[in-house]
């Protein structure tokens, strides 16, 4: 299970990186926010930085920001980029 995960990497520097099918449901599904709030609860009190992909609704971004998150990626951050897009933009500063 992912808890079980979670604590063989407690006290490591990791970050762990969860599945977008977690955020299904999110924020409208109680169930599935009360799962995914206390996923990221343990992670942190395992001191685990996070991150979630196909971040693809403003909705989604504002409950990862609340539940303190710390990295997200999807469609509503950016599109897929090229390499030679991705290292012109870390040139200039801009993530997107």
């Amino acid at each position: 299970t992912t808890e079980s995960v979670l604590q063989k990497i407690s006290g490591l520097n990791v970050l762990i990186k969860f599945s977008g099918k977690l955020l299904e449901g999110i924020p409208g599904n109680k169930d599935r926010v009360a799962h995914f709030q206390l996923l990221l609860k343990k992670a942190k009190a395992m001191n685990l930085e996070t991150a979630v992909e196909n971040v693809n609704c403003l909705e989604q971004l504002e409950f990862l920001a609340k539940a303190e998150c710390n990295e997200g990626q999807g469609l509503l951050i950016s599109k897929p980029r090229t390499m030679q897009d991705l290292l012109f933009l870390l040139r200039r500063g801009k993530i997107w």
